[in-house]
């Protein structure tokens, strides 16, 4: 696996590493995860499996599927509303050759777009324990949460009614 492609936008701090950055891992195309994502108009977005996982899951459940024939695993971390008025998901996906942490907005047309997100790698050993395939780690997953998050993370009770509206904002 490849590692980071950290894209800087116009204002950010490049040498400090601040939170404005748009973080994507490239999966390499062979890699079960690699079918979880799609390239649309210069955009990541979540595939239909992932969409649909992304949809349903509530935050620190798991929900096992498979991709081009492995099993997989996507996990919510937690979810909020965006400054650009859109709601987000913090999440994990698993594999057996490695997973990404992610951050992906559901938008008004009903995508969901990766607004950033980090290559893992499985530890050698471990079939459950994967870590990051670069040395900039999970932070830099928080940097994007706290970069686009207005207000708090969503409580359980808020979380199942953005599920029910079908991600839309209120």
């Amino acid at each position: 696996m490849r590692g980071l492609q950290i894209v800087a936008r116009a204002n950010d701090d490049v040498e400090t590493g601040g939170a404005g950055y748009a973080l994507h891992g490239q999966a390499t195309p062979d890699t079960a995860v690699a079918s979880l994502l799609i390239q649309s108009g210069g955009r990541t977005e979540a595939g239909s499996w992932l969409a649909a996982a992304l949809n349903k899951t509530m935050s620190g459940t798991t929900k096992n599927g498979d991709s081009g024939g492995q099993p997989v695993t996507m996990k919510p971390k937690l979810s909020f509303a965006s400054t650009a008025k859109t709601l987000c998901r913090q999440f994990d996906v698993y594999a057996a050759d490695g997973g990404f942490a992610a951050v992906g907005c559901k938008q008004p047309d009903g995508r969901w777009t990766i607004e950033a997100q980090l290559e893992m790698s499985r530890t050698a050993g471990s079939t459950s324990t994967i870590k990051p395939a670069s040395g900039n780690g999970p932070f830099a997953i928080d940097s994007a949460v706290d970069r686009i998050i207005a207000g708090d993370v969503l409580t359980p009770a808020l979380e199942t009614e953005a599920i029910g509206r079908g991600w839309t904002a209120k």
